[in-house]
């Protein structure tokens, strides 16, 4: 997979010290997307031996990225990912995130760091009923910080090079948020995301429509009531049917793919 000068640098500056890149990227998080989040899981000291390579891993609580070698992190998730396919991912039970270390870049860190402040890493039922919904976000949110502070990698990278190790990810369901949320405000869709307050996830998501209403968009259905399709092919037919050809071009790419200066940022 092919790296961008501007990820070769991040790289490199990043292991200097993932303490205070992780920092940052939860800054930029907080500035450009949902003032109040914060790492859901606390970050535990890990050690772990690795039977086939024989390498042992220790880290402190002071570290919530951690980089391992494809093998050891190919055991690490129980060998589940073939070679070459598995990035980076988020360990909740160890609140750290864990890479890849000759396949991430800057989406990967970015990626994983968000679902370290998702709601889904404090409830992996909610994850498994609606992964598609969440990892859509997740990596639209990602490309919407790469946009602001790595805009270089955003437009050669993440928008367009399929080879590249920053390219964009969850395609599918990124094109439909992307989509909702040229009409929609952006921020609308935070409380679906991030910890917010003691409500419950399915009332979020019925104040979510009904705000969708409140744009004029009444008839919009709520979508995870119809357990007759996949949730994310309800939420598709809902937008289509009620946004219409602009929402559809967004979501076929007759529009600049991926253009992320589509997104609606206020009311």
């Amino acid at each position: 997979m092919a790296v961008c000068e501007e990820g070769q640098d991040y790289i490199k500056t990043a292991r200097s010290d993932f303490i205070t890149a992780s920092a940052r990227i939860m800054d930029s998080i907080r500035e450009n997307l949902y003032v109040n989040a914060d790492f859901c899981n606390p970050s535990q000291n890990v050690d772990i031996h690795f039977m086939n390579s024989g390498r042992s891993l220790r880290v402190d609580s002071s570290h919530r990225v951690i980089e391992l070698e494809e093998e050891d992190l190919l055991e690490l998730e129980g060998y589940r990912y073939p070679p070459g396919s598995l990035r980076g991912v988020y360990k909740p039970d160890y609140g750290k995130v864990v890479l890849n270390k000759r396949l991430w870049c800057i989406e990967t860190i970015f990626h994983e760091l968000l679902h370290s402040t998702s709601i889904t890493s404090l409830n992996n039922l909610l994850y498994t009923q609606y992964r598609d919904f969440f990892e859509g976000l997740t990596e639209l949110f990602s490309g919407y910080l790469m946009k602001l502070v790595a805009p270089s990698c955003y437009e050669a990278c993440w928008r367009r090079d399929k080879k590249s190790r920053c390219f964009c990810t969850y395609q599918r369901d990124v094109k439909i948020w992307l989509g909702l949320c040229h009409f929609i405000p952006f921020e609308y869709t935070y409380p679906l995301y991030f910890k917010t307050d003691g409500m419950r996830w399915v009332e979020k998501w019925y104040t979510f429509i009904e705000k969708i209403h409140s744009f004029g968009f009444s008839k919009f259905g709520y979508v995870i009531d119809d357990d007759r399709k996949p949730k994310w092919l309800s939420l598709h037919q809902e937008c289509a049917k009620n946004f219409g050809r602009e929402y559809m071009d967004i979501y076929n790419d007759i529009r600049d793919p991926l253009d992320l200066n589509l997104i609606r940022l206020s009311q």
